[in-house]
């Protein structure tokens, strides 16, 4: 899952800042460039489950389940600048007379802001599974899950200054909560294939997003060091799902 935003020129043209803790900032070098923002979301899971049937319709649920959550924020300047910015060194106070140097080549920018967290999640689960609507062939089932995890997370950071790279990191344990639920219609074609439609909603308190790690980073002119982890994030995953199941 990926989400991306930009913001500037303004009108009128001023300097774009984009200000952290410490004593880091970032301007674009040209009126006509923007900062863009782009988030990136992965997930992963794997799940073992033992099940016991408490009625025809209704099954209990009870197992173990690992998932990685990573998140990734980057902060760019696009497009690429024309040339060395000459206000660096000769002072333009207004970004209309920000000028290349002369015979400077075309500067191409490293992201000026990199902060990836992964949490991985170890942890137990119940959850019951129940046949809600039945005529014919047709079928709806709903399922349940939720569960305590262990989430180890990380952050890594790396911020760039005068397009030179300086990383930072930190690692925490803490605890977190997974919630899912689910419904599925069935579709009975024949006695042993089914079409599956189903929807699935997913939901995380207690993990590391990468937008949050901003305040948890602090930079000096020469350094980029981060005091801890923010793991208080929540996130909710919504998805559709189609299957064709044979049964043999």
């Amino acid at each position: 899952m990926t989400a991306v935003r930009s913001t500037g020129p303004e009108t009128p043209a001023q300097w774009l800042v984009m200000k952290a803790p410490g004593s880091f900032w970032q301007t674009q070098d040209y009126s006509y460039q923007s900062m863009v923002w782009r988030d990136d979301t992965r997930l992963h899971s794997l799940e073992a489950e033992a099940r016991l049937e408490l009625s025809p319709r209704t099954t209990l649920l009870l197992g173990v389940r690992w998932l990685q959550l990573r998140d990734q924020l980057q902060g760019t300047l696009t497009p690429d600048d024309l040339g060395e910015p000459a206000w660096k060194l000769l002072g333009a106070v207004t970004l209309p007379n920000a000028v290349p140097l002369a015979n400077s080549s075309i500067v191409v920018n490293p992201p000026f802001w990199t902060t990836t967290t992964m949490n991985n999640l170890y942890g137990i689960q119940v959850g019951a599974r129940s046949e809600l609507w039945q005529i014919g062939r047709l079928s709806v089932e709903g399922v349940i899950k939720a569960g305590l995890y262990d989430n180890r997370s990380r952050q890594t950071t790396l911020v760039s200054m005068a397009k030179q790279l300086f990383p930072a990191s930190a690692a925490t344990s803490a605890a977190a909560f997974v919630a899912e639920g689910g419904l599925v219609a069935k579709y009975r074609l024949t006695g042993s294939v089914t079409l599956k439609f189903g929807v699935d909603a997913l939901w995380f308190d207690g993990v590391a997003l990468a937008p949050a790690q901003i305040q948890k980073v602090s930079t000096t002119p020469t350094s980029v060091s981060a005091s801890g982890v923010d793991h208080r994030g929540t996130t909710l995953f919504r998805g559709m799902s189609f299957e064709l199941d044979y049964a043999f």
